[in-house]
């Protein structure tokens, strides 16, 4: 029986009862109503909701102005350079998708694990997660990086300049593949632990860090080398390598919260772990492969 008054300063949802080890379906199938926790409100937990999502949605609306602000940026050098990116979005987001599966079992999997007051099991879950993501993100940007012009033309590239354009945006971008699956795997984990704030701080930081070296790397402001589309994706991966720096010095600094990463714990696979993220994961993988196929096809059509 967990000790609720040790709980007092945390979230009322970590008092909630652990829950069982069932995908998503089948917690839906088999979802029961349960009375809330003694001295726990529904106030209560809309106010832990609240406190979790507004980070989130700060984060996302930051982010989706600096990508409106990087296709202004990269506009500015003609038709051909907004085509050859559009060209590359949904094979980067297909490339992501077996990282959906990975981050929404960690983020269920760690959520569950401080709930049951398993702190060691949370860092276990995080290390899985983080060696999982290094390993399949490497055989992804190689993959990627060497077929990114096949990749290009598929989508519809209809001239050499775009074909061009898109490859070499493309290949930058996958070489930055590992720092960026990285980190969404850390903001993941902390999101598990309802700390949604830390993730917002390095994910805006990134996208600002972006904006910035887009005026000196595709114009050549500066003393900076002109180098158009290609300084584009560049200054993307740099800034999400700023962003994999602080999400790691998040969770390996000391007193950091619930989450703390030491290296010396060891990365060592963890079956039971590694089958329950997978487990969780599963049907957002197929859920996203499924879209980014309708997506493809869609953007096929029109091109």
């Amino acid at each position: 029986m967990r000790d609720n008054q040790s709980k007092i300063h945390g979230l009322a949802l970590d008092l909630v009862e652990e829950g069982q080890d069932l995908s998503l379906w089948e917690q839906k199938v088999q979802k029961k109503k349960a009375p809330l926790p003694q001295g726990v409100t529904n106030k209560m937990m809309y106010a832990d909701v609240i406190r979790i999502a507004w980070p989130s949605m700060v984060e996302l609306l930051l982010t989706q102005l600096a990508s409106m602000i990087d296709l202004m940026m990269v506009g500015q050098l003609g038709a051909w350079a907004l085509t050859s990116v559009g060209l590359t979005t949904q094979p980067k987001f297909l490339f992501m998708t077996i990282f959906q599966a990975l981050n929404v079992g960690a983020t269920a999997m760690v959520a569950r694990s401080k709930g049951a007051g398993r702190q060691d099991k949370a860092n276990l879950i995080m290390r899985q997660a983080l060696m999982m993501t290094f390993l399949v993100a490497i055989a992804m940007s190689f993959i990627g990086y060497f077929s990114s012009e096949w990749m290009v033309k598929f989508m519809g590239a209809s001239d050499a300049e775009s074909l061009a354009g898109g490859t070499i945006y493309l290949q930058i971008q996958m070489i930055g593949f590992v720092p960026m699956a990285l980190t969404t795997v850390i903001t993941a984990v902390l999101r598990g632990v309802g700390d949604s704030r830390t993730a917002m701080i390095y994910n805006v930081v990134a996208n600002v860090v972006n904006v910035i070296l887009n005026y000196f790397l595709i114009y050549g402001h500066m003393g900076f080398p002109a180098l158009g589309i290609a300084g584009a994706s560049l200054a993307t991966i740099l800034g999400q390598a700023v962003a994999m720096v602080m999400a790691f010095y998040a969770v390996m600094r000391r007193r950091s919260g619930y989450l703390h990463l030491r290296l010396t714990d060891g990365f060592l696979p963890d079956k039971e772990s590694i089958a329950s993220i997978f487990k969780i994961g599963f049907p957002a993988m197929v859920e996203q492969l499924v879209m980014r196929a309708g997506m493809i096809i869609y953007s096929k059509t029109v091109a």
